[in-house]
């Protein structure tokens, strides 16, 4: 079943100018989205909100797209859904709440999720000091996992509610109840914070709330909102960014369009728009193709049920 549902899937990508997935450009292999022939993991496949390069049994350039994102691209032709897939779940391990944690210890966290973890955020006081990528998938898909993360030695000494976040690739969250810790003292004044924190009531160093939406110019990342990143076309024009697909004409909300950051991936940052590749653009043929092969398989369906009666 698991297969029939990702070759019609693929079939109907290719309508709207999906190319077949070879490798994630983090070097992970496609094999969990349907665009890609490869079979060294398994589990169930979704389109994947992740820059691909394209192939079938080698990578090869991507005759639309390059890199290749078969789920905006098609949320950029079709619009968007309601999600069906079940949200990560996660949970600390350790520390254990009231202790004292020094610089270089680890926070451990469980975590899962259907379509899989893409990363896991370490916050502390409301901000994320650091992100660790999900595991790889097996021949199940990807297993429950402990991830540790390491509290960077630039976290300032004070008390500290300590939160971890499991993210999917389409940017669905959980986040665990806060943990309090305490690391060295309270702090008593923004003297012993980081840069631009101030120390509040309970002794713990806190920056403002993050005010930045899509399109405002940012400084510093935690100026922007969640699932939001500083970014930009240099290091002095940075802007309050999301992830977009090059050559598609509305992967970006206006005035801003898609192009490519100094970090190297596509975000919506002002500027003039790439030129898209035809072969991306879908019409009433490419939604026709989808509905013939709907049609198709329900035929197909409805004979192999009578031949086994």
């Amino acid at each position: 079943v698991d297969t029939l549902c990702y070759v019609v899937a693929q079939e109907s990508g290719h309508s709207y100018g999906l190319d077949h997935a070879f490798e994630f450009i983090d070097t992970m292999s496609a094999c969990t989205d349907p665009m890609s022939y490869r079979s060294d993991c398994g589990g169930q496949r979704f389109f994947r909100n992740q820059g691909a390069k394209c192939g079938e049994y080698t990578e090869r350039s991507c005759r639309c797209q390059d890199p290749q994102n078969s789920h905006l691209t098609l949320l950029a032709q079709l619009g968007p859904g309601t999600p069906i897939t079940r949200e990560p779940e996660v949970r600390i391990a350790v520390p254990a709440a009231g202790a004292t944690i020094a610089a270089g210890e680890r926070v451990v966290a469980v975590a899962s999720a259907q379509r899989g973890v893409a990363f896991v955020d370490l916050q502390l006081n409301g901000y994320t000091w650091a992100t660790l990528p999900g595991v790889g998938f097996g021949d199940q898909g990807q297993a429950e996992a402990q991830y540790s993360l390491v509290l960077p030695p630039t976290v300032p000494d004070g008390v500290i509610d300590i939160q971890v976040i499991a993210r999917d690739d389409l940017g669905i969250s959980t986040t665990t109840a806060a943990l309090r810790v305490t690391k060295g003292a309270a702090c008593t004044s923004a003297n012993t914070c980081a840069p631009g924190q101030t120390c509040d009531g309970e002794g713990r160093c806190l920056w403002a709330a993050p005010t930045g939406v899509l399109g405002d110019t940012c400084e510093y990342p935690q100026f922007c909102k969640a699932g939001l990143t500083c970014e930009g076309l240099t290091e002095d024009d940075q802007v309050c960014t999301q992830a977009c697909v090059l050559g598609i004409a509305d992967s970006c909300p206006s005035p801003l369009t898609c192009a490519t950051s100094t970090t190297g991936g596509a975000r919506c940052l002002p500027g003039e728009a790439s030129e898209a590749a035809g072969c991306c653009s879908t019409g009433s043929d490419a939604a026709a193709q989808s509905s013939l092969l709907a049609i198709a398989l329900a035929v197909l369906t409805r004979r192999r049920r009578r031949k086994t009666r």
